[in-house]
């Protein structure tokens, strides 16, 4: 088989790094029994001169698999370098590398429970020397260096989708999580997190696919850092949907939509999500021979909420909410990649005064 593990194809690849536009290409492959699979990208920043790279890799050969990525990155760090009393924004280069299995530890036609595990580190400097002068007052860095981590999810799951949904239909999901950061793992931080996750589906009686979604999240931790924090959560991001369909990029489902990107943050999380989804039209349909199918066209009706702070006696206080609708397009690309673009509109409730038109791929909870 090893013959047919060449790429089967390669696509040119447009984005933005922190500066300015990425240019690069991807490419994509698999052996004749889908045993390994592969994809790796690069690309070269013309503002910036840097080359960055992500190559993943999965293995099927035994039970129940192998998942391993290497990727390369510039951005800005998470928290400002605040020389002086002013703070600064600190360019950064991202080493990441992780390794993970999910292991099924019960099937049945009623429901699955899985185990997925995790190991993680990432490498974060800063691409240029710290500028420091005596006469300063004492500086404030940002938290640098390597993180490591194992993650554990336990997840129990009944969820139902058919042939014609346009979502999850049935049934909920319940995860629990367990993230350990430590320099017994490689880590110059220590940290302990845990995560619950539930979701839930309902359909309409009365209206055929019409569906009733609840998601809620909580999460509380601690660690050794200075500044950063362990959850955030913000807006969605303002994307190119034309070059997210190119280089197969999706937005993270749990957002507080109709606020700005800015994340709030906290060692302490509480969130939650209602839509109520709806099909509009049935499209089935492609243009000739081109690689391009839409399926259906719906829409949905959403409140988010979202709660951090340092400790949970705080998460009362620090309470931020969003109401709005999307449009939604399920599209099947290259006769075999299935994403959902959404045109959505959210606003701030209570005393938010905050609004936001956005357009980007993923799937909502």
């Amino acid at each position: 088989a090893w013959p047919t593990v060449l790429p089967r194809g390669w696509l040119p690849v447009f984005g933005l790094d922190a500066r300015g536009n990425t240019y690069g290409a991807a490419l994509f492959g698999q052996d004749a029994v889908a045993r390994h699979l592969y994809a790796a990208q690069v690309w070269w920043g013309s503002s910036t001169d840097f080359v960055g790279f992500d190559v993943a890799y999965f293995n099927q050969t035994f039970h129940p698999g192998l998942f391993a990525q290497l990727h390369r990155s510039f951005g800005y760090a998470a928290t400002p370098y605040v020389r002086d009393g002013v703070p600064l924004a600190v360019e950064e280069e991202l080493w990441l590398a992780q390794a993970g299995s999910s292991w099924p530890l019960w099937t049945s036609r009623r429901g699955s429970l899985s185990l997925a595990t995790l190991y993680e580190m990432q490498v974060r400097h800063a691409l240029h020397p710290f500028a420091i002068d005596p006469t300063d007052r004492a500086p404030i860095f940002p938290d640098q260096g390597r993180f490591a981590a194992l993650r554990l999810a336990l997840s129990l799951s009944n969820v139902r989708s058919y042939i014609d949904s346009i979502s999850p239909e049935e049934g909920g999901r319940l995860t629990l999580g367990l993230r350990v950061e430590d320099p017994a793992v490689g880590s110059e931080y220590s940290a302990v997190s845990g995560t619950l996750d539930a979701a839930g589906y309902l359909e309409n009686p009365l209206l055929p696919r019409h569906v009733l979604a609840l998601a809620v999240s909580a999460g509380y931790g601690q660690s050794s850092y200075e500044r950063r924090r362990l959850f955030a959560i913000g807006g969605l991001p303002q994307r190119d949907v034309v070059l997210d369909l190119l280089n197969g990029l999706l937005v993270a489902p749990s957002a507080l939509r109709g606020f700005p990107l800015a994340p709030f943050a906290g060692d302490a999380m509480l969130a939650g999500h209602v839509e109520y989804r709806l099909p509009l039209l049935d499209v089935e349909r492609g243009v000739e021979t081109l690689p391009f199918f839409l399926r259906v066209v719906h829409a949905a009706a959403f409140i988010d909420g979202a709660a951090l702070a340092d400790t949970p006696r705080e998460l009362a206080a620090n309470q931020h909410y969003s109401a709005g609708g999307e449009l939604r397009a399920d599209l099947l690309l290259a006769y075999a990649l299935p994403v959902t673009v959404r045109l959505g509109y959210g606003h701030g409730l209570g005393r938010d005064k905050v609004s936001a038109v956005f357009l980007v791929l993923g799937s909502a909870m």
